[in-house]
């Protein structure tokens, strides 16, 4: 067996070489033995893979889809409701692409094609924003990516290079605020107000867990997002309400590797997208995504003449250049800024 524990870590690895490739990743399992069963799993699959395949065969585009989702569910830890989002998102192809269509034959005009059909819309359906179909090409381009684990020789088809020119910065007002949450049920109301002074982003926060909480002297002093879009860790320190509602949902704390946000039934929350559809119409906000909280949290941060810098740095942005659209809600600076030449 070569399953071990890391040091500081919570769950087993496991390390090992087979059929030429190397392979080095988390069994998902706090267990030991449990671990080496995973460990045993995934080598079955492997041999299977390959005999089935071998240098030859090429798989299909759901069987790379079947593969990418083991090792998402494997790897991540992420609840049941995430894999099933995962798979219902590249379900989505199916139709243009086709399930039993070998890898190699998705070519550059065939996205191109998928790609103009989802801006473009069908019958009564509206096109999409750019930022979606780029999420959405994404989601294939790292598919595909895993695929070639199984087929080395695979090589990825030209994926369409899609300039998104949506600066769209939507963020609620005081008076929406107080509507949305007037109408939100308590375990909702929990998670907004965790977004409205965070910013982080709503898988982040559904996977928020306790051993997520940075505390000092039994006070929550910040939170960590382990593993944001941009792949690097970052920590946000808590505010004065975060830190009241931390401390109120931690009498409920179940161990530092239960979720800190919790549906009615008391599991992880799955999915609350009919519920936060429900309030928002409900509250009579046109226009307003959950994504959108996270734009509130810049954009007041930016409002109040807080430096881009270090919204950058609570955002958990990679390059200030994301920042910079958040820029236009600080005229104040830009004036002060200039007025030094007249010193």
């Amino acid at each position: 067996m070569t399953v071990y524990l890391p040091k500081g870590a919570k769950t087993y690895v496991m390390d090992f070489e087979l059929l030429g490739q190397r392979v080095k990743r988390s069994t998902g399992e706090t267990s030991k033995r449990k671990a080496q069963r995973v460990e045993e799993e995934f080598k079955a699959e492997m041999r299977e893979r390959h005999k089935k395949f071998g240098s030859v065969q090429i798989p299909t585009y759901w069987d790379a889809v079947e593969y990418y989702l083991k090792l998402r569910q494997t790897s991540s830890q992420r609840s049941k409701g995430a894999v099933a989002r995962d798979q219902a998102n590249h379900e989505r192809f199916i139709s243009h692409i086709g399930a039993d269509t070998p890898i190699d034959a998705i070519n550059a005009p065939m996205l191109a094609q998928y790609v103009n059909k989802r801006l473009g819309g069908e019958g009564e359906k509206k096109g999409v924003a750019i930022s979606t179909v780029k999420r959405e090409m994404n989601d294939l381009k790292a598919v595909l990516n895993r695929a070639k684990e199984i087929c080395p020789s695979y090589t990825l088809p030209q994926f369409p290079k899609l300039q998104d020119s949506d600066t769209r910065v939507r963020y609620l007002s005081d008076d929406e605020e107080k509507s949305l949450m007037s109408v939100l049920p308590d375990w909702l109301k929990d998670v907004v107000t965790f977004a409205l002074h965070t910013g982080a982003r709503k898988q982040d926060i559904l996977d928020f867990k306790w051993r997520d909480v940075i505390w000092s002297n039994e006070k929550p002093t910040a939170v960590r997002i382990p593993k944001p879009k941009s792949r690097k860790p970052y920590r946000i320190p808590a505010s004065k309400t975060i830190v009241e509602l931390i401390v109120r949902l931690a009498a409920h704390k179940e161990g530092d590797d239960s979720h800190v946000f919790r549906a009615l039934h008391g599991g992880p929350i799955g999915d609350m997208k009919r519920a936060w559809e429900k309030a928002v119409s409900d509250a009579g906000i046109e226009n307003f995504v959950f994504h959108d909280l996270r734009h509130t949290f810049a954009s007041r941060l930016v409002m109040r003449d807080v430096g881009l810098k270090q919204v950058q740095e609570l955002m958990g942005h990679s390059s200030i250049q994301m920042t910079l659209k958040y820029a236009h809600l600080a005229p104040s600076a830009l004036d002060d800024a200039v007025n030094v030449l007249d010193q």
